[in-house]
C-alpha cells in the first residue's frame, strides 16, 4: 500500500463499497464506517427504526459472535460508538494497530450478518425510548419543533431522527430485519481509516468487506436548503 507525501488513496472495491486510507506514523488507527442510510430512508410507519437499527446493531451480537464476545471485543477498543443522523449511520472505532484486524472482523459480521436475539432487541428497545423521551421532556423541545418547521420548510434537515415512540415499541424482529436488509449493502458504504496501518490492510480489507454482495442503492444527494424569502415571525406559541 503507497501512501504518497502524506495524502490520502482513495479506491472502491467491486462491490461497491468505497474505501479511504490515510497512513500516519502512529501505533494507534481510528476508524469510521459510513452507511449512507439514516432517517430520511424511512418509509411511512417506519419513523425511528434508523436510529432503533443502530443500536440492535452495536449490542446484538452477530453469526459469527454471541452478544457477550461482542460485548468484550467491543471493550476491548480504545473506544467504540455509532450514531445516526438524515442521510447516514457511523460505527466508529479507535484502537492500537495491532487490534485492527479485530475491529474490521466485528464491525462486518455485525453491519452485514446481526443475530438480532429478541432479550438483546427488547433492551434497546427501551433505551431508545428513553432516549426519545428524554428528548420531549426538555423544556425546549416544542420549541424547536415548531422553529424546525419554519426554518427547514420540509426539508428531510427538520426530520426528528429519534422518531416516534409507537413505531419503536411495536417493531418486531422481522420487520427490523426488513428495514436492515434495504441499506446495509456494501455500495451504500463508505470505509475511512486513518493511523498507523499494516502493509496487508487492503487485503484485510476485501477480506472483511469485499465478498458481501451490491443491494439497492441508498446514497442520496440532500437538496440545498433554500433561502428564506423575507422575514417570518415565529409565534413560539411553545413557549407560553
Amino acid at each position: 500500500m503507497a501512501i504518497i507525501n502524506g495524502g490520502y488513496r482513495q479506491y472502491e472495491l467491486d462491490n461497491g463499497l468505497v474505501v479511504a486510507l490515510q497512513n500516519t506514523p502512529t501505533q494507534t488507527i481510528a476508524a469510521k464506517l459510513r452507511i449512507n442510510y439514516g432517517s430520511s430512508h424511512e418509509r411511512e410507519g417506519e419513523e425511528g427504526m434508523a436510529h432503533f437499527l443502530e443500536h440492535c446493531l452495536v449490542t446484538g451480537g452477530s453469526k459469527e459472535y454471541t452478544p457477550t464476545e461482542a460485548d468484550e471485543m467491543r471493550g476491548s477498543f480504545g473506544f467504540s460508538n455509532a450514531s445516526t443522523n438524515i442521510g447516514r449511520t457511523f460505527f466508529i472505532g479507535q484502537m492500537l494497530a495491532e487490534d485492527f484486524e479485530k475491529w474490521l472482523g466485528y464491525t462486518s459480521s455485525h453491519v452485514f450478518t446481526p443475530r438480532f436475539e429478541e432479550d438483546r432487541v427488547n433492551g434497546e428497545r427501551e433505551r431508545v425510548l428513553r432516549e426519545i423521551s428524554d428528548a420531549k421532556s426538555n423544556p425546549t423541545y416544542l420549541a424547536n419543533i415548531e422553529f424546525g418547521n419554519l426554518f427547514y420548510r420540509g426539508h428531510p434537515k427538520g426530520r426528528f431522527t429519534l422518531g416516534k415512540e409507537d413505531i419503536v415499541r411495536r417493531a418486531d424482529l422481522e420487520k427490523i430485519a426488513t428495514f436492515h436488509s434495504r441499506g446495509y449493502n456494501p455500495n451504500n458504504m463508505d470505509l475511512v481509516i486513518v493511523g498507523g496501518l499494516p502493509e496487508d490492510t487492503e487485503a484485510k480489507i476485501n477480506q472483511y468487506f469485499g465478498l458481501q454482495s451490491r443491494g439497492e442503492k441508498t446514497r442520496k444527494e440532500f437538496p440545498l436548503l433554500k433561502p428564506l424569502d423575507g422575514q417570518i415571525v415565529c409565534t413560539c406559541s411553545a413557549l407560553s
